[in-house]
């Protein structure tokens, strides 16, 4: 190619790119590259994880390009997909939470659905996969950081992270803006069960040192009633309601598919940019257009930002030649052209999900519960009314009204490492042949099963279904266990009626306390085949929590998360957590992405700011914290007063001036104290007797101190 070509002309020369070159030569791009032909991060994929990087690496000045193979999906960043009862296109699928079952594997959300991945639901658009989940909010555990994750990402590395979320978004049991919980005497029900049983209610938002056994209703992001979570608390921050960027080093590539990553000829392990291909239309279009292949380019030390989740970040990157050698005829087949140029031998070698089965119940005897249905809005006119006015209501909440963990058995380790949850409705549909209109589901995940598997790609690239539903005996057994232990406590109220499977119909000859008949049960592979004609999976379920294929510490460097043998592309989505968490992930995923964007800002010279202290921490005269926006500071003055400052304007302090001040400390009890030179109190908080609390400056300006989700002390210095 002639290295006199403008960007224009070689983002214009598809067929250079299509021809299937990797490397680019170095005289394309000259020592330097000018501003106009490339940007300091590439982004690829925009989930939560995405989303996030994008908009903290905006706002530290870096000039940033955000590819996602999806469009807009909420309203307030373009979404137009209104379901028929939202006439004034207020809201979208997206923004309602009692959608969030219509999407996924049901009609409407088809042209959603990434066609890379055709044996589970991975949801295409703004948010990824944040916009089609329930937002269960539950922080993984102590536990899991120090017991699976390398030096530097320990529990005490991840928990203000965890905060930081916390304190950016609505995270609540009740989401209706009338703080009632909704649909909720099934979940009742079950609870006093587990009550009984010896379960503890307790906040399940961060998850470590709430006992063995415990259950809540489930803690989710919100927003007014609406879905809330990192389109809500991050995108529209950096993109407008027209779904476009509305800040001038920000780009968004929108239904665009990265093919792989280009790399310089001369460096082979250094990416240049990446080939992509745009499309008019969600899914992919024919042969008459409708889709174009370009490429965007790096800045000369810029960096690719991996983001696209844990099946479709290692897939691009064995697809671009980075992969473990030793297995590549494995993962590839032995006649695929692609080679793998950079030996890492940790990549897409320890996938991993959540598994689980189920449980039908009717709900017999005197009362007035009813199976609910969101999809069945001829049903359930006054709810959607309540919604529409007022934002409450069952409308205001995702699905799922109860979860419960507890340990399986001593090999558990004294961390809950099997969940409880139940949905409102029998498995399958609503009043079909086989469910009568009383009838709720209860589901038994296993969250650190063992099973752990290769990702391989079909000849078209594509990622194939992966084994790992209770392969190892010993999750066989436990997930057996647990769904005779949740069957003998539901027996306990004499108003459940047990059906195992669809309708009582699937199994009626099973024991269930026979252990043998259970772990049938659980491992049958048919589905059972309704009188409709349909399909019903109550077992070998997949949750959609996938992970392990780019660990952090073995494929990922833990201090800079770059790809192991690459020199400038780094991985930070859900590929990165090494090992199953007992929760589940998609708040460890936003923590992991606001600590990833830390690391990223620091690496290209940029400043972040810390705006916690940790027990123990002190800050001494001039020394000072910073909200995360950088517009309000808490700093210990010279003079011993310690203050709160707005843009420079002082909204709250100590009165601690002139009383020989010399230091503040968040002692580890929890204590936020003034002390003088001779260690004598000037000033506290009141807040002893709380171990394992942090002080947090947020972007409103209030300084709180926080145990976990609950609030101690808050400052009045809101601005």
């Amino acid at each position: 190619m002639n290295a006199m070509l403008s960007r224009k002309e070689f983002l214009r020369d598809t067929v250079f790119v299509a021809a299937g070159l990797a490397f680019l030569p170095r005289s394309l791009f000259g020592e330097t590259t000018s501003e106009e032909k490339g940007f300091d991060f590439i982004i690829v994929g925009g989930g939560a994880s995405g989303v996030i990087a994008a908009q903290r690496l905006v706002e530290a000045g870096k000039k940033v390009l955000l590819i996602e193979a999806g469009g807009p999906t909420s309203k307030r960043v373009g979404g137009n997909d209104y379901p028929s009862y939202i006439t004034d296109q207020s809201q979208t699928i997206f923004d309602i939470p009692g959608e969030y079952g219509n999407i996924a594997w049901q009609a409407k959300g088809d042209k959603y659905k990434l066609k890379e991945t055709p044996f589970t639901y991975q949801g295409m658009g703004y948010g990824g996969n944040s916009q089609f989940n329930g937002m269960l909010f539950q922080m993984a555990p102590a536990y899991d950081f120090d017991k699976n994750w390398p030096v530097g990402w320990k529990s005490g590395d991840i928990r203000a992270y965890g905060e930081r979320i916390q304190s950016k978004m609505h995270i609540s049991g009740t989401p209706s803006v009338d703080g009632k919980h909704y649909l909720n005497l099934a979940a009742d029900a079950v609870h006093a069960v587990y009550a009984a049983n010896g379960f503890a209610a307790k906040d399940t938002s961060f998850l470590g040192g709430l006992g063995e056994r415990y259950f809540s209703y489930p803690t989710v992001v919100s927003k007014d009633g609406t879905r809330g979570g990192p389109v809500e608390a991050y995108l529209t921050s950096i993109v407008g309601e027209n779904g476009e960027s509305k800040v001038p080093n920000f780009t968004i590539f929108r239904q665009c598919k990265v093919e792989k990553i280009l790399f310089d000829d001369n460096q082979r392990n250094k990416a240049v940019g990446v080939s992509l291909t745009r499309r008019k239309n969600l899914q992919d279009s024919n042969a008459s257009g409708e889709k174009t292949t370009e490429v965007a380019l790096l800045k000369n030390g810029g960096r690719v930002i991996m983001a696209a989740g844990a099946l479709i970040t290692p897939r691009l990157l064995m697809l671009s030649g980075i992969g473990p050698q030793s297995r590549r005829n494995e993962i590839l087949g032995a006649n695929s052209p692609v080679q793998f140029h950079v030996n890492n031998e940790n990549i897409g070698v320890r996938l991993f999900d959540h598994v689980g089965a189920m449980v039908s119940v009717e709900f017999t005897g005197n009362n007035t519960f009813q199976s609910y249905d969101y999809a069945r809005y001829q049903d359930h006119a006054d709810d959607i009314q309540k919604f529409i006015t007022s934002k409450t209501g069952p409308y205001t909440q995702f699905g799922p009204v109860s979860v419960a963990h507890e340990v399986s058995g001593p090999e558990a380790e004294g961390q809950p490492n099997i969940e409880y949850f139940v949905n409102h409705i029998g498995v399958g549909g609503y009043g079909t042949s086989y469910n009568t209109k009383k009838d709720f589901s209860v589901y038994a995940m296993h969250m650190r099963p063992r099973a752990r598997e290769l990702l391989r790609l079909d000849a078209n690239g594509f990622v194939q279904y992966p084994s790992v539903y209770l392969t190892n005996n010993d999750d066989l057994t436990e997930i057996a266990k647990s769904i005779q232990h949740l069957v003998r406590m539901l027996k306990t109220n004499p108003n459940f009626k047990i059906k195992m499977g669809p309708g009582g119909v699937s199994h009626p000859g099973l024991n269930v306390e026979n252990l043998n008949d259970v772990k049938g049960y659980v491992s049958s592979w048919n589905p059972f085949k309704t009188p409709e004609g349909s399909d019903v999976h109550y077992t070998r379920l997949i949750m959609n929590h996938w992970g392990g294929t780019c660990p952090v510490g073995s494929a990922v460097n833990a201090a800079t998360l770059v790809v192991e043998g690459t020199a400038n592309i780094h991985v930070i989505d859900a590929s990165l957590i090494p090992a199953p968490l007992s929760a589940h992930p998609v708040a460890t995923i936003m923590a992991v992405a606001e600590k990833a964007s830390d690391i990223l800002v620091a690496l290209s010279g940029g400043k972040t700011n810390k705006n916690f202290l940790n027990p123990g921490e002190v800050l001494s005269a001039g020394q000072s914290i910073t909200s995360l926006d950088g517009k309000t500071i808490l700093k210990f003055q010279v003079d011993g007063n310690f203050v709160v400052y707005y843009q420079g304007r002082a909204t709250w302090s100590t009165g601690t001036s002139n009383r020989s001040a010399t230091k503040a400390t968040l002692q580890v009890d929890g204590n936020l104290v003034v002390y003088t030179a001779d260690n004598r109190a000037v000033w506290a908080s009141g807040t002893y007797g709380n171990a394992g609390t942090r002080l947090v400056l947020n972007d409103d300006s209030s300084l709180v101190i926080l145990k976990g989700a609950q609030t101690l002390w808050t400052a009045p210095s809101k601005h």
